[in-house]
């Protein structure tokens, strides 16, 4: 293996400044600091007792040592050497027996150790993978990034999404920090440089439940309904007294209902970005919805292939699938459930994996940054985020991923992107979670938050009886959804019966379970008018939705309404009317 040079060694910059990349030479020790713009953020390492990380060279000779290997997941490849991956444990049970196999490896150079770091007093956790996120001025020319880091460092690096920015590869991990810090203050050259962190979170939610398929229902004449077994226990598309939820208001739904009557169900074809875990693409309810050009995985940068977990393996392991299912499970299939946009091209775009042995997500900035990027070349009209972070972890502090959203309003010929992204589910914290904190009048992004079949937000104390969990809002307006025990898509456990009740889930809650509601109405507006922007739909989504208290700061989405349809003139049962489309604006 080539030894690295020192990243500092040779960066003359009258511009740099020298606290932000020095780093003590005499005991080659990482540092314990990294700079976000000029805002110093001090961390510290996790113990090794708890969590351990490390890159597995190109090459490497893992069968001598497979047993303590398998107590890793691999998750990332490198930047610019694909042929390296990074395998985590967030295990304590198996940390230690594991590190002391993967410590012949490094001593056989076939491995580096990667710390795993938190910001000082916090308590997310952070892989701090040997890469970082650069941003060069526009005057500078891919030929002079070239020179540039040809001439004062031993790295690679690649093009990160568009010209100017890079994901940087440090060959000895240990010099991460000091490289993200020269760079951050060489002003001349580079904007923006930080540590492409890998940001690790804990999943929520309880074990995957399937459904029971009810009795199918009657119609009354001249009403239609879907013929999807799922569809009379889908409560978020109609909610009825006879589907036994306690305490539950007729009404307390999105309105699908009259939209399917009068056939408003997709007009021209939309495109819709599902940015999670890997969707099972092969899901016989979801597969017609999916297209294949758009399958792309950009933790590893693989097009046309996902990397999904195992459908058993955690309980949020099949998030995506249950996010895309809400969207644009076929309707009136006889299959499974019902989604709700019928001419849906749905963008599967896997951008985080699920360790398998503790269950934690593991997403990175330049994984963000990369599935952003392509949901804008492959012109998405609407994106679907049910992601969040708390100020810990970090997330807040990437201006790359900051960069990456704001990036979205320009798609759609400059009529943006709608950027739709879960409020959060712990309302002790004040507002949403980043990067729904986002949202603004002005801008493309659209905080959702939680509602239930009692038409209330989502509180610990609500009607449901979920006490868990209660759902963020943003300190102004908040559109709501029904976000708790939605019944949609899960990963296939068994292919050869398509409504085996085990590919579905009944459970699937929070925030996250919101978004793609509105996610779906947003697209379903743009199909009927694609001249609209982003900001005029958000704006739409807001102007139709109901009233759920007066003076309250929050509305429950009403996609009748939001359509536009004459008979969806007054508003649901259980909401308050507010003022109704012009005429113009109809469906």
């Amino acid at each position: 293996m080539k030894p690295a040079r020192c990243v500092i060694a040779a960066v003359c910059c009258a511009a740099c400044a020298p606290e932000a990349w020095s780093q003590d030479s005499a005991t080659n020790q990482p540092l314990n600091y990294y700079y976000s713009g000029a805002r110093k953020i001090e961390i510290e390492e996790v113990p090794e007792a708890r969590a351990l990380a490390y890159r597995i060279l190109s090459g490497a000779t893992m069968a001598k040592f497979e047993t303590g290997y398998k107590k890793f997941q691999a998750v990332f490849s490198s930047a610019a050497s694909r042929e390296d991956s990074l395998a985590v444990t967030f295990d304590p049970k198996v940390a230690s027996r594991a590190g002391r196999s993967m410590k012949l490896h490094v001593d056989n150079q076939e491995a580096q150790k990667i710390r795993v770091v938190r910001k000082k007093g916090g308590r997310r956790w952070l892989i701090e993978l040997p890469e970082v996120i650069v941003k060069f001025r526009p005057s500078v020319t891919a030929v002079a990034v070239a020179a540039y880091f040809k001439k004062h460092y031993d790295v690679d690096w690649e093009e990160l999404g568009e010209p100017g920015r890079y994901l940087v590869r440090v060959k000895n991990p240990i010099e991460t920090l000091a490289l993200s810090n020269a760079l951050n203050f060489t002003r001349a050259l580079v904007e923006y440089a930080e540590p492409n962190f890998g940001y690790f979170k804990p999943t929520g939610g309880g074990p995957v439940e399937h459904p029971k398929w009810p009795p199918k229902l009657t119609a009354p004449a001249g009403v239609r309904f879907p013929d999807d077994p799922g569809f009379p226990s889908q409560w978020a598309l109609w909610n009825r007294p006879d589907q036994a939820l306690p305490h539950a208001k007729s009404g307390a739904d999105i309105r699908f209902q009259p939209l399917w009557q009068q056939s408003v169900a997709g007009l021209a074809q939309v495109r819709v970005a599902v940015l999670d875990f890997a969707v099972d693409v092969e899901h016989p309810d979801l597969k017609p919805s999916i297209d294949a050009n758009g399958i792309y995985d950009a933790v590893r940068n693989v097009r046309g292939k996902l990397s999904p977990s195992p459908p058993d393996s955690r309980p949020d392991a099949d998030h995506g699938t249950a996010c895309a299912g809400i969207i644009g499970a076929v309707i009136n299939n006889q299959i499974g459930v019902s989604g709700i946009v019928q001419n849906v091209k749905l963008l599967p775009i896997q951008m985080a994996i699920i360790d398998t042995q503790t269950g934690g997500t593991v997403i990175s900035a330049s994984s963000i940054d990369r599935a952003l990027t392509a949901a804008v070349s492959m012109q998405a009209d609407v994106i679907n985020f049910s992601w969040g972070t708390t100020a810990e972890l970090e997330a807040e502090d990437s201006q790359a991923v900051k960069d990456a959203i704001a990036r979205t309003a320009q798609g759609r010929g400059q009529k943006g992107i709608l950027f739709v992204a879960s409020a959060g589910n712990n309302a002790k914290f004040m507002g949403p979670e980043f990067p729904a904190s986002l949202d603004a009048d002005d801008n493309n992004v659209l905080a959702v938050g939680a509602s239930n079949w009692c038409d209330e937000i989502k509180t610990a104390a609500s009607c449901d009886g979920e006490q868990d969990w209660s759902s963020q809002t943003m300190l102004g307006n908040t559109i709501l959804v029904p976000g708790v025990r939605i019944l949609t898509t899960s990963s296939v456990r068994n292919p050869q019966d398509a409504n085996d009740p085990r590919n579905y889930r009944a459970n699937f809650n929070g925030s996250s379970a919101a978004s793609p509601f509105a996610t779906a109405v947003a697209a379903l507006i743009l199909s009927a008018h694609p001249e609209l922007t982003a900001i005029q739909v958000k704006k739409r989504l807001w102007d139709t939705a109901d009233e759920l208290a007066p003076g309250k700061p929050y509305r429950r989405l009403n996609a009748c309404r939001a359509l536009g349809l004459a008979a969806c003139a007054a508003a649901s049962p259980t909401g308050r009317l507010v003022p109704s489309l012009p005429a113009a604006d109809r469906v």
